[in-house]
């Protein structure tokens, strides 16, 4: 009699699937990726309790990275956002930036949009949202959604080129599906938008396990994540942020786009993005997963050859979309 297959070995089993194509033996890496982990959890832990405390944690994050391409600005409906334009442009690129609604620039992101631009010779355009608690919730998300909105109508004129690619990390990931999501529902055709690349997102806001049962001291706590919700939700209870307006993962989700989903194994957040891209490919979207062993959150950033290899497996599959 043939005995009965665990639902935790088909669970594993999909996910592999879906992680399919990762070749590169990643555990040689893990040395390294081990020793800026310790470097990492030594950092101060980020506190956004009062103003005083956001306000030394938004300035843990300078703005000096140099580039090779000149950014430059632009206002659109009163939002600014920071453009990058290679010689030779197939698409355009949206990026979204992270820091949990609260934190971080364009800027901030300068040079790992000025690697993206010229890697997959696009232009890309990275969005100054408003910032919460000074801007209360939604606004993040309205300010995104007009410019992915205009860039719908204006990118052939501006840039020469219709095919957009969203890209983001953590909250950036969070308001790309969003604003994708909002627009589709409101009928806007969105075709030209051809694929995403999410790093790390949040898409259940009450909390997925992976975040409830987190002991990590690298970048993002349970926490720290705590207090976000605290500040920009504090009248939501989990039922009520696991309303399909504001997590994204209890949307429907047909009719979208491509997307890669990455994510570090130690991140809090990786059962938010397991979980979401099973749910985007069970929708009948293409999907790809890839998860990076031992790696927390925000890894692409860091130093090591394994943020190299996670970057590079984003650009390679960008330009395999624009072939």
């Amino acid at each position: 009699m043939k005995a009965a297959t665990s639902p935790l070995i088909i669970l594993a089993s999909f996910f592999s699937s879906l992680a399919s194509g990762q070749s590169e033996d990643l555990t040689k890496y893990l040395p390294e990726t081990r020793a800026f982990n310790k470097v990492a959890a030594s950092l101060p832990e980020l506190d956004i309790s009062t103003p005083q405390n956001l306000a030394r944690t938004r300035a843990l994050f300078p703005n000096a990275t140099k580039t090779v391409l000149t950014p430059h600005n632009k206002v659109i409906e009163n939002i600014k956002v920071r453009i990058f334009r290679p010689d030779t442009i197939r698409a355009v690129i949206m990026q979204i930036h992270g820091g949990g609604f609260c934190i971080g620039s364009p800027e901030q992101d300068d040079g790992i949009n000025d690697a993206m631009a010229r890697a997959c010779k696009v232009a890309l355009i990275s969005v100054a949202y408003r910032l919460a608690p000074e801007n209360a919730y939604p606004a993040q998300v309205d300010d995104c959604e007009t410019i992915l909105a205009w860039l719908l109508k204006n990118s052939r004129s501006e840039f020469g080129v219709d095919k957009l690619i969203l890209s983001g990390e953590s909250a950036g990931s969070y308001l790309a599906t969003m604003i994708l999501i909002r627009l589709r529902d409101k009928k806007v055709d969105i075709k030209n938008v051809v694929g995403l690349s999410l790093f790390y997102g949040s898409y259940d806001l009450s909390g997925t396990p992976s975040l409830r049962q987190d002991t990590s001291k690298i970048f993002i706590t349970r926490k720290f994540v705590s207090q976000l919700k605290e500040t920009i939700f504090p009248t939501r209870n989990p039922e009520q942020l696991r309303d399909s307006t504001i997590s994204p993962l209890f949307a429907s989700l047909s009719g979208l786009p491509s997307a890669i989903f990455s994510v570090g194994a130690l991140d809090p957040l990786v059962d938010d993005t397991k979980f979401m891209a099973a749910r985007w490919e069970s929708a009948g979207n293409q999907t790809t997963l890839r998860v990076y062993p031992e790696s927390p959150h925000s890894f692409n950033r860091f130093p090591t050859q394994m943020a190299n290899v996670a970057n590079n497996t984003v650009y390679k599959w960008i330009n395999n979309l624009l072939r």
